[in-house]
């Protein structure tokens, strides 16, 4: 208790993550994104499909003391 605390100092500086800004051509291809963003609906894809159902079945390792 008697000790001085020391600050530890980071290797690199954090940076601020930036916004992302999207261009469309045109208001169809803008409503087609917003559509396909903000839908329920998953990607039917065999590799997805695979890697969700080995994250279904996944089973933690004990913790190590």
């Amino acid at each position: 208790m008697g000790k001085k605390e020391e600050k530890k100092v980071q290797a690199t500086e954090l940076k601020p993550i930036r916004s992302t800004h999207i261009h469309f051509k045109n208001n169809s291809e803008e409503i087609e994104f917003i559509n396909y963003a903000t839908s329920n609906q998953k990607t039917d894809d065999s590799a997805l499909n695979r890697l969700r159902q080995e994250l279904f079945f996944h089973k933690r390792s004990p913790r190590r003391k």
